[in-house]
């Protein structure tokens, strides 16, 4: 079904859009949001003119990288983890099925490439009142720039799912997490498994401070735990922090 404001229906239930430019999905998506939009409402671009990251950061998008968003409007009852992880956990189980285990998420919101650790993708959730979240999702499918595709794509393994599966099966695996059919042990398992730089010392920043700790791991209600230094023992980053860093020698 074509429609000049919609776009191309891809399918109607969960309803998932396909348009062919956009400023931002996240944009476009919030727009229609002013309305009344079904759980898992969903649009995905061949082109995207002003892409962002966090914090507000611009996403590059070249033709055949994903860039969708998703809109959520409820929390999975039982659920303590924020759409940014669940939709982390929907990315990488999705490309894992497809191309094999090649992939873990940087905390809180980034997918790399384990073996070579470059960055091939990022999640972006923006709330909106109470009323619900937006989710955006970017992901690289190669980078001209980089001899092996800098991508999702990886020599020697199966290809991803093309630029028209993806986001369908993304999409799918969403509207698992928010029925409740996943246990939150289940979710949380499978993320601590796959979260980067364990072991490693990072800082971060809270209000008038800059803090250190090394990584111990995911906690069960998705909070990064952290051996803190000057005799704090362990820790939990506050989930108001938007992003780490790693320290290197």
């Amino acid at each position: 079904m074509e429609n000049a404001s919609w776009g191309h229906l891809v399918r109607e239930n969960p309803p998932l859009f396909h348009l062919s430019e956009v400023d931002s999905t996240q944009n476009w998506l919030k727009e229609k949001a002013r309305t009344a939009l079904d759980p898992g409402t969903a649009v995905f671009s061949d082109l995207q003119i002003s892409g962002r990251g966090r914090p507000g950061n611009k996403w590059l998008h070249l033709p055949g990288n994903l860039a969708m968003s998703v809109w959520m409007p409820e929390t999975p009852e039982g659920m303590t983890f924020p759409w940014t992880l669940l939709a982390a956990y929907s990315v990488l189980t999705v490309l894992e099925d497809r191309i094999g285990k090649s992939f873990g998420i940087k905390y809180p919101n980034d997918i790399y490439r384990t073996d070579s650790g470059m960055k091939v993708g990022g999640i972006l959730v923006e709330s909106h009142g109470g009323r619900g979240d937006l989710i955006g999702i970017g992901l690289n499918r190669k980078d001209p720039h980089v001899p092996d595709g800098g991508g999702i794509t990886i020599p020697d393994r199966p290809l991803p799912p093309d630029p028209m599966t993806l986001p369908l099966l993304i999409q799918d695996r969403m509207m698992v997490c928010l029925s409740g059919e996943l246990s939150h042990g289940e979710i949380w398992r499978f993320l601590d498994d796959r979260l980067l730089w364990r072991g490693d010392w990072v800082t971060w920043s809270e209000p008038g401070k800059n803090k250190m700790g090394k990584v111990l791991g995911l906690g069960e209600r998705g909070h990064l735990r952290l051996l803190g230094t000057e005799g704090e023992g362990e820790v939990t980053l506050p989930v108001t922090v938007r992003s780490i860093r790693r320290i290197t020698a």
